[in-house]
């Protein structure tokens, strides 16, 4: 595989990962268990359109099965490791703080 290729897939993981953290963030930081609901059903839906893109760019641009693993690895804890973090934030912080950060991992998760 050329170079350019590899760095894309590089890149591609790295953000697969940040952008799970983040929605897994807007998770942990919901109150309301019916809201909680929605959104794993959303982000449920959304991970299994990213799974099969993910497959088929893997069967398409024949990318090595450990390689394929780890893509597939990274993708699979980004959303716990979220959700840890954003039911940390919500344990942590009260107040103006705690709505401003509130908001903003929503915010990040959802964009």
């Amino acid at each position: 595989m050329c170079r350019r290729k590899e760095t894309q897939h590089r890149h591609t993981a790295r953000f697969s990962f940040t952008h799970s953290v983040f929605e897994g963030g807007a998770v942990g930081v919901e109150r309301q268990a019916e809201t909680i609901m929605g959104l794993m059903g959303a982000v449920l839906i959304h991970k299994c359109a990213i799974a099969l893109t993910l497959g088929s760019r893997l069967v398409t641009q024949e990318i090595h099965f450990k390689k394929g693993c780890v893509y597939a690895v990274i993708l699979s804890v980004g959303t716990p490791i979220g959700i840890v973090l954003g039911v940390a934030v919500e344990a942590k912080l009260t107040g103006t703080t705690l709505l401003i950060a509130t908001a903003v991992i929503q915010a990040l998760g959802t964009g």
